[in-house]
Parts: structure tokens; sequence; C-alpha cells
């Protein structure tokens, strides 16, 4: 695979999930990524090894801290849909093994990096800054109606629209079949307007 990590020793990879998508990052820029089984540090490259606790991805959504931004604020944290914590982490993991281990990050931390530092906490419906609101579904439906009235509607609205349309299409094609018409008569030209008066004799003869 073409990339800017074509040079780079193989790497080996560990299975869980932050290593597994150092792994995957790196293979997409263009490394020879293997995932051999059995225990290992989480990325091998040469002599380069990032070691790393192995943990599932709801541990590493937990203890990222963004769990504790999720869900209603009188309510209990709540699990992510995906693994995020995890591809953060494993995002740090692989600039660690470019680094030659020179940086490391704790990446899943940085994403409540800036909720901790301005001591935001969660809000459920309620956006940061109080500026928004989020429904639930239930909420925003009519509960009142039906699906004939809906479907009555709908069609009552696309007879109207089509009425419509097909009215202004037969008057587009009956001016474009009259063509321009030449009898219109010429304009006189308005001394306020000194280009009006192009082309035309400033003394009267």
């Amino acid at each position: 695979m073409d990339g800017p990590l074509t040079t780079l020793p193989p790497v080996t990879a560990a299975s869980w999930p932050a290593a597994r998508e150092a792994g995957q990052l790196l293979s997409a820029l263009g490394a020879a990524v293997t995932y051999p089984a059995g225990p290992r540090p989480a990325l091998v490259s040469g002599d380069v090894e990032v070691v790393a606790d192995p943990a599932d991805a709801a541990t590493d959504w937990a203890e990222s801290g963004a769990m504790a931004l999720t869900g209603r604020a009188a309510g209990e944290p709540m699990p992510c849909v995906g693994r995020p914590a995890s591809r953060a982490r494993g995002a740090a993991l692989a600039l660690e093994l470019l680094t030659g281990g020179k940086v490391a990050v704790d990446g899943a931390a940085l994403l409540a990096e800036r909720a901790a530092f301005t001591g935001l906490t969660r809000g459920g419906d309620v956006s940061v800054g109080g500026a928004a609101r989020l429904l639930r579904t239930a909420d925003a439906s009519t509960p009142n109606l039906r699906v004939g009235t809906a479907l009555s509607s709908l069609i009552l609205f696309g007879c109207i629209y089509a009425v419509v349309f097909s009215f202004g299409t037969l008057f587009i094609f009956r001016l474009l079949r009259a063509g321009p018409s030449s009898s219109a008569p010429a304009e006189a030209p308005n001394p306020k307007r000194p280009l009006a008066l192009a082309g035309r004799p400033l003394l009267a003869e």
C-alpha cells in the first residue's frame, strides 16, 4: 500500500482495541502491520516498542473521563456507541511509535480535557452553554396526526405544485415559441445616465 510510512520497519500490533486501532491507522498510512496472537507490547517496529495496558473499548471510554460527560445531569453516566476513546488512544500509541517513544500522551483522556479545564459537566438534553436543547422523538411528534391525514395533505400539496408548475412551464414555452418582439418602442435615452447616450450625436442637427 502506498503512503508516507512505506519505509517504516514492519509493525506488529496487539489485538486489543486501542492497539488494533493504532495498527489500522499505521496501515492506512502505508506501514506493513500484522497482528500476531498472544500477549505482546501494544506496538513494535524495529527497535521501538510501545508498551501500554490492554483494555477493552468500554474501559477506555470509562477511564477517558468522557463517560462522565455523557447522559443526563441527574442520571448515571452512559456508554457510547462505537469506540471513540479506543481510537483516540490508538492514535496516541501510533504517534508514540513514530516518535521513537519520545511523545507519549493519553489520547483517550484528551477527549475530556476541555471539559476538565472549563468545569463542564453532563447536561443531558442541554448543549454546552445552554443555548440548545434536544427533543425526544416522542416529544417532537404530533400524537393526533393520523396516517390518512398526512397522506391526504401530501397528495394535496403535490397536486397544487403540479398545477402551478404546469402553468409556469406552458407560459415559458409560449414565450420561447413567440420569440423576441421586434415591435417594442425604442427607449428614449436618459440624459442622467451618460452611458445611455453612447453612439448618439451630442448636438442636435
